[in-house]
């Protein structure tokens, strides 16, 4: 998969569109683009208690352990960065294992963040159930549902599969990522169903597409950021927050723009908002925290 403004294909989709990097699998605290951030605590730790499903490595028997935060590297054994992590027993992770003088598991913990220091303090024995006080958000699947009815209009449907549209995916994805306010392009069978947002006149836009493509395409009218909005956007958050923000980008459908951040509390929100305003509205902006505040 390319990240950035690639083209990333999987779950029946393929969507121009910049990709979040965040640690997998973390569940987390979703703040909206309301700007009040729904965790108590600061970006700095507070000494309040929070909680998160992640990783934990050791890179070598000398070294403590890390929380890991952002992403995994998908190596054997994996590799990552993160907050030192005291007080961990390595009995207590059900799934941990050890191979090149490096040990890593997952599971959940809770404890006290000192940013600060860079520390993660347990208050608890990993485990691999939520603690109390702690709310699991259901993750939605991303829905790539066709935009239109009629997608062969002012096309030909002999053209898809044939040699020549093979040769014009290239000359499509170049002329949508040109479009004036272009959001994003996804495909809803995974394969030739081709489906564009825009800002502004969706007819205009078809129309320019079925210059270079025949086949199967529905071109709407989205209330998403544009890409060139989101790229703006994402290199403003980065440069103002640097290293709060622990991954961001577009999920390529709505054009909601996501940042990871360490603690989504009132400030970082706050923080993310004015450093992204010129672009986008609180609307388009979710902030995640992977520390989420127990209760």
């Amino acid at each position: 998969m390319r990240t950035q403004q690639g083209i990333t294909a999987g779950a029946g989709a393929l969507a121009v569109a910049m990709m979040m990097t965040a640690c997998a699998g973390a569940p987390s605290d979703q703040t909206a683009g309301s700007g009040s951030g729904s965790g108590s605590g600061s970006g700095s730790g507070d000494g309040g208690t929070y909680a998160a499903f992640s990783t934990m490595l050791q890179p070598a028997q000398d070294a403590p352990p890390e929380l890991c935060l952002g992403g995994v590297a998908e190596s054997y054994p994996p590799q990552c960065g993160g907050l030192e992590l005291i007080g961990l027993d390595w009995d207590d992770v059900a799934d941990a294992e050890t191979a090149s003088g490096v040990t890593w598991g997952t599971g959940w913990v809770v404890g006290r963040y000192d940013g600060e220091a860079g520390t993660f303090t347990l208050t608890e024995p990993v485990s691999a159930e939520a603690p109390a006080g702690v709310t699991v958000p259901e993750e939605e699947p991303l829905e790539f549902a066709p935009l239109c009815d009629d997608p062969y209009r002012g096309g030909d449907e002999s053209f898809d599969g044939s040699p020549e549209a093979a040769a014009a995916q290239e000359e499509l994805l170049a002329a949508a990522a040109a479009l004036d306010g272009y959001i994003t392009l996804y495909v809803s069978d995974g394969a030739s169903e081709f489906n564009v947002l825009v800002q502004g006149d969706a007819e205009a836009a078809h129309a320019q597409l079925r210059e270079v493509w025949a086949g199967w395409l529905c071109v709407a009218t989205g209330n998403g950021a544009s890409e060139a909005d989101l790229s703006a956007a994402q290199q403003a958050v980065h440069e103002k927050l640097g290293d709060l923000v622990l991954g961001s980008g577009g999920d390529g459908v709505d054009g909601v723009f996501h940042v990871s951040v360490i603690v989504a509390d009132e400030a970082t929100t706050q923080a993310v908002l004015d450093a992204v305003e010129e672009w986008l509205t609180p609307e388009q902006v979710v902030v995640t925290g992977t520390l989420i505040p127990v209760s």
